[in-house]
């Protein structure tokens, strides 16, 4: 057979992704029985041997794949480990990826330059979004994982909104009925416009809106103002609310810090986002945590197609962890 067969037309003959074709061809054992004597017998019937293929799927599949993520995410453990998942995925779904650590809109910048075939972002955000334009523009195909309003490029995140209606849900069940929100937002204490704020967020907010209509987030909803809690002791401190969600677990030790403000809202708690490496804190009702292991699956299986819709944005659930152990005091 003289024309050459590119690993795309047997992907799309086979029903598979390019991936599949690879490991099929270099014995991986990812690939089910099935589906591998199906790819070797139609690579048989149109004459190639299987080495040569190997060679090109090899050539093709190793084409520069570049993973783009911030330096600083290394300074935190779970982080660091979630990039080493997405690693080991990207590399057994038959890709050889190199990582860009370093400031994410310079690293965009530099494979404008270069031009590889694939950009994978960890840490996708609105700042980005002229830079992850430029290279779609450029024909540089970019898919990512994080939170944004606006995404030129395909997008994987968790389900922000659906986990904190799920938390009021919980709070209003065991009888809250004023619930304040703590989370990340930005250089006010109390947003004035969600548009303005942290996508997450917003998400967060208005999932809280679904189950509290009266929630009024520019009262209710109170962010650290980068390291200024004066506004959020108060508001803890003011026996207005009977229930609060947490947006994250960088906080839990103000709440214990205040006498008989935790034993008064027992059962009222809920933490949007433990870490997936520490112990649940018994202070919390409950807690989610994001599904990163589903996240960066969904993410690769978007890399293993030869294409994806612009501006679409995959969401994954969150997983709830109920915690066994009841509050009794003090943490020791």
């Amino acid at each position: 057979m003289n024309r050459k067969v590119t690993i795309k037309e047997i992907a799309e003959h086979c029903g598979v992704s390019m991936a599949t074709v690879s490991r099929t061809i270099n014995g991986n054992s990812y690939v089910s029985a099935e589906l591998r004597k199906k790819i070797r017998e139609y690579i048989e019937d149109i004459g190639w041997k299987a080495n040569s293929l190997s060679d090109k799927i090899q050539t093709e599949m190793n084409s520069d794949i570049v993973v783009v993520a911030s330096l600083n995410l290394l300074d935190r453990e779970e982080r660091a480990l979630e990039l080493k998942l997405l690693l080991e995925e990207l590399y057994h779904a038959g890709f050889n990826p190199m990582v860009r650590l370093g400031h994410r809109s310079e690293s965009l910048q530099k494979c404008l330059k270069e031009r590889p075939a694939l950009v994978v972002l960890y840490g996708v955000s609105d700042r980005l979004y002229e830079d992850i334009k430029r290279l779609m523009e450029a024909g540089i195909r970019i898919i990512g994982i994080g939170e944004a309003h606006r995404h030129p490029c395909p997008l994987v995140m968790s389900d922000h909104r659906s986990a904190a209606c799920e938390a009021a849900e919980v709070l209003w069940k065991n009888g809250a009925r004023k619930i304040a929100l703590f989370a990340a937002m930005g250089a006010q204490p109390h947003p004035t416009e969600l548009e303005k704020i942290y996508s997450r967020s917003a998400k967060i907010i208005r999932g809280i809106q679904e189950v509290y209509p009266d929630f009024d987030y520019t009262k209710d909803a109170v962010s650290d103002c980068y390291g200024d809690l004066t506004e959020f002791k108060r508001m803890l401190a003011s026996g207005l609310y009977d229930g609060w969600i947490l947006g994250n677990s960088d906080r839990l030790n103000e709440f214990l810090a205040q006498e008989g403000v935790v034993s008064a809202m027992e059962k009222r708690i809920i933490l949007l986002q433990g870490n997936p490496f520490r112990p649940v804190s018994p202070v919390c009702l409950k807690v989610f945590s994001e599904n990163i292991p589903l996240c960066i699956r969904k993410l690769v299986e978007l890399v293993q197609k030869a294409s994806s819709a612009v501006n679409d944005e995959y969401l994954i659930p969150y997983i709830g962890i109920c915690s066994k152990r009841k509050h009794t005091g003090k943490e020791k």
